[in-house]
C-alpha cells in the first residue's frame, strides 16, 4: 500500500490525491509521478534499508544524491538538520551496523525527513521495539509533523491515538471506518479503563466508591494482587467525582 501511495510502484485501479501546503499531488493508475513530486515525498519503510558499514551521515549524504534536488552549498547543512531533528547528533559518525534497533530506526527517519519533504509516509516506524524505543520515536514524529502531512501505518492501537489527526482502520484491504480518535471512541469504544494500586486494607473502600458511582462498571482482573481495574462507560459523567472520591 505505501509503495503504491508513495508513487514507487503504480497501481492497477485508483488514484489517490493530497494537497498539502498548496502542493497537489496525485497518485494510481493515471497519475504519472514526476521528479518535482517525488522531491517533496519521504519514505520510511517498515523494514531498515541500511548498510551496516556506512554511518547515520553517510547514509544521509547518499541519499541526498539520490534527490538530486539540494545545492552543493546546502548539503552538508540539511544532512545536520535531519540529524539535529532525530537525535543522532552523537551517532552521526558510528557504522549503523554498531547501533541498536530503536536507533537504526532513527536512520531510516532521518532520511524520510531529509530535505524538508512536505508529504512523508512511515510504514509501521516502531514494529520491533521496545517500549522505551518506541516513545522516543513517538516524540520524533510529533516534533516532526508541523507544516507536513504525515501517513502512518501501524498494528499500534495507542500509537494512532497519539500520533494521528484522522485514524482510518483497515480490513482485507478497504477502509471501514475513518475519523479522529474521539469520534472512533465516542461510535466504537467500550469505555474507560480504570487502574489503581491499592493496599489490601483499602480495596473494599476503593470498590464501593468505583460501584456508588457506576452501577455498571464491569470488573476485570489486575496484573497483580494490588491492582484493582474496571471498565467504566465511556460516557463518564461521573468520573470526575469518582477519581476524587478515590483519594483514600
Amino acid at each position: 500500500t505505501i509503495a503504491a501511495l508513495s508513487g514507487e510502484l503504480q497501481p492497477d485501479l485508483g488514484v489517490v490525491e493530497f494537497v498539502v501546503n498548496n502542493d497537489t499531488m496525485h497518485f494510481g493508475e493515471s497519475a504519472e509521478v514526476d521528479e518535482y513530486i517525488r522531491s517533496k515525498i519521504g519514505v520510511c519503510p517498515q523494514e531498515d534499508a541500511l548498510i551496516d558499514v556506512l554511518t547515520a551521515r553517510e547514509h544521509l549524504r547518499f541519499f541526498c544524491s539520490l534527490k538530486g534536488t539540494l545545492t552543493p552549498g546546502t548539503i552538508e547543512r540539511t544532512i545536520q538538520q535531519s540529524l539535529d531533528q532525530c537525535g543522532l547528533e552523537t551517532d552521526a559518525d558510528r557504522p549503523v551496523g554498531n547501533l541498536s534497533g530503536g536507533m537504526k530506526r532513527k536512520v531510516s527517519l532521518a532520511i524520510a525527513l531529509l530535505g524538508e519533504p512536505v508529504l512523508i509516509f512511515l510504514d509501521e516506524p516502531t514494529a520491533g521495539m521496545d517500549p522505551y524505543s518506541r516513545r522516543m520515536v513517538w516524540e520524533m514524529i510529533l516534533r516532526a509533523k508541523k507544516d507536513r502531512a504525515m501517513v502512518l501505518t501501524t498494528h499500534l492501537m495507542d500509537e494512532a491515538d497519539l500520533l494521528s489527526d484522522t485514524i482510518g482502520i483497515m480490513q482485507s484491504g478497504e477502509i471501514k471506518v475513518s475519523g479522529s480518535s474521539l469520534k472512533l471512541k465516542k461510535e466504537l469504544g467500550l469505555g474507560y479503563t480504570l487502574s489503581c494500586i491499592v493496599e489490601e486494607k483499602a480495596r473494599i473502600q476503593i470498590t464501593n466508591i468505583v460501584e456508588k458511582h457506576e452501577p455498571s462498571c464491569v470488573p476485570c482482573i489486575g496484573r497483580s494482587d494490588r491492582e484493582l481495574t474496571y471498565k467504566l462507560p465511556l460516557r463518564g459523567e461521573n468520573l470526575s467525582q469518582m477519581l476524587t472520591s478515590c483519594r483514600v
